[in-house]
């Protein structure tokens, strides 16, 4: 557990997937989560991937959002699996996308999250805030309904969805685990990543917002 934990808290030192080896002021950054429930579909059609919004099962979040927003739909998680359990989050600290979130009505695996403390003072994992999500399945019949901005949506190609985000900042392929990675990145502080896979087509999304 110990060496599960050291992982999380290495990310606050390396943010590597969205800005290289370059820190981040954090503090900048600290504010307010917000809370997306009452924007609807038709209204996330409308919106640009850097709005930062998504809808899972029904219910949509813009990143960061409270940890008990989710949790209150049936998406949580046993903290003393992940060695966490008694942990305090300072002001600032990102903790590594590498929870994974179950839920009873879908498949494991689905959701992973990262988690961070948007306030002055040092905070449990209830009082957190997500600012990374992960969402993945290969099979839509186990899979809860996602929908990105622009209704982008697994299944669709990648031409497809150019035409709604334009071209991507970066693409990398991975042929040892069969997928394409599409980067989406704006100012080092917000990214999205789209995997195609050779065997599924577009079927993971990573979500992460630094600029809170």
């Amino acid at each position: 557990m110990k060496k599960k934990f050291a992982c999380f808290l290495a990310a606050a030192a390396s943010l590597t997937l969205l800005a290289g080896c370059e820190k981040v002021d954090k503090e900048k950054y600290v504010g307010n989560s917000s809370s997306s429930s009452e924007i609807s579909s038709s209204d996330l059609g409308s919106m640009a991937w850097t709005d930062m919004t998504f809808m899972l099962d029904q219910k949509t979040y813009t990143l960061p959002f409270e940890y008990k927003d989710i949790k209150e739909t049936g998406w949580s998680f046993n903290p003393a699996a992940y060695g966490l359990e008694n942990t305090s989050i300072d002001p600032g600290l990102l903790l590594s996308r590498s929870v994974y979130l179950q839920n009873d009505n879908f498949d494991e695996g689905v959701l992973a999250v990262g988690f961070t403390n948007n306030k002055s003072e040092k905070v449990g994992i209830d009082d957190a805030v997500v600012w990374a999500v992960e969402v993945s399945s290969k099979d839509a019949a186990k899979a809860p309904e996602v929908v990105l901005p622009g209704n982008v949506k697994f299944g669709m190609t990648i031409d497809e969805i150019k035409a709604i985000y334009g071209e991507p900042s970066e693409e990398q392929r991975h042929d040892d685990e069969g997928y394409t990675e599409y980067r989406y990145v704006e100012n080092g502080m917000k990214g999205l990543h789209l995997d195609f896979y050779d065997d599924g087509g577009f079927c993971k999304f990573i979500y992460e917002n630094y600029n809170m």
